[in-house]
């Protein structure tokens, strides 16, 4: 679940790039945000994902929450999974299934057995079966 309270959020200099945002996004719900160019879309969704702070207002949220941002080309370099900020989960995993047994590939993955799972039938879900995780995104 995500909540936003009284959210706000302006440029050094005093503009306000919008001002008292109230948001609810119930589990397991689709939703969109849109909007003109330069109204704060992208700036909304760093302050959800944590990436910034906002000026005034709280933000809650409960759950995994992934955030890839919209430049293309900075993160070609990336795997899929490092954009998805679970390739250390998925390393912990791999570690572990191949009898490596370090108390650090526990903690890393923190019972998260089906986190790869999870990831696969979300990239099925979204037609990108044929995607693999480790797969660096400049070859996508």
């Amino acid at each position: 679940m995500i909540v936003l309270q009284s959210i706000s959020y302006g440029f050094p200099g005093g503009d306000l790039l919008f001002n008292s945002i109230h948001l609810s996004i119930q589990p397991h719900t689709k939703s969109a945000l849109a909007g003109s160019n330069g109204v704060g879309k992208s700036t909304l969704l760093k302050i959800i994902a944590g990436e910034i702070q906002p000026l005034e207002g709280n933000v809650t949220v409960n759950g995994d929450l992934y955030y890839v941002p919209q430049m293309f080309g900075n993160f070609d370099h990336l795997t899929i999974g490092e954009c998805l900020r679970i390739d250390k989960k998925l390393n912990a995993l791999h570690k572990i299934t191949n009898g490596e047994v370090d108390d650090e590939y526990f903690e890393t993955l923190n019972d998260d057995w089906d986190s790869e799972e999870r990831c696969q039938n979300a990239l099925q879900y979204w037609k990108l079966a044929d995607l693999n995780l480790n797969q660096k995104l400049e070859s996508v």
